[in-house]
């Protein structure tokens, strides 16, 4: 009942499209085919967040190993890659725009740290994050 009233909540509110990985989730229409494309949307939407492959399993009703496996089979590489990548291809586009600082870029990609944001730009994308914007120019 709780849930039901959840989604009529949403509707009311929004109309979801019924291809939409979040509406089938919203519904526990969940088939195992909209799992990945779910997490990359999430991803992509969400990526300046906290983003955690077990919170993600938890709202999917399945075990994260399952989801782990599931990911790499599906997309080639591991959940926490995805992200990284994810993440610093962002980082890349927006140290290319110049507009903000590297400290800004950071943490509209999800990094508070700045040094282990720059670690782990400079493994991804071979530069530090100040020569990239730089080189970019």
């Amino acid at each position: 009942p709780t849930e039901k009233a959840i989604v009529d909540a949403v509707r009311a509110f929004r109309s979801l499209d019924e291809n939409d990985p979040l509406q089938k989730i919203i519904t526990g229409q969940v088939r195992s085919a909209d799992m990945v494309p779910f997490i990359q949307a999430y991803i992509s939407n969400h990526y300046d967040a906290k983003v955690q492959l077990g919170d993600l399993a938890l709202l999917l009703h399945v075990s994260q190993s399952y989801l782990s496996t599931k990911f790499r089979r599906e997309v080639g590489c591991s959940f926490t890659d995805y992200l990284l990548r994810f993440r610093m291809d962002k980082a890349a586009e927006l140290l290319k725009e110049g507009r903000l600082s590297c400290t800004e870029v950071a943490e509209r990609v999800g990094y508070e740290d700045y040094a282990q944001f720059s670690k782990m730009f400079k493994s991804q994308k071979g530069k530090q994050p100040s020569e990239y914007g730089k080189s970019a120019q």
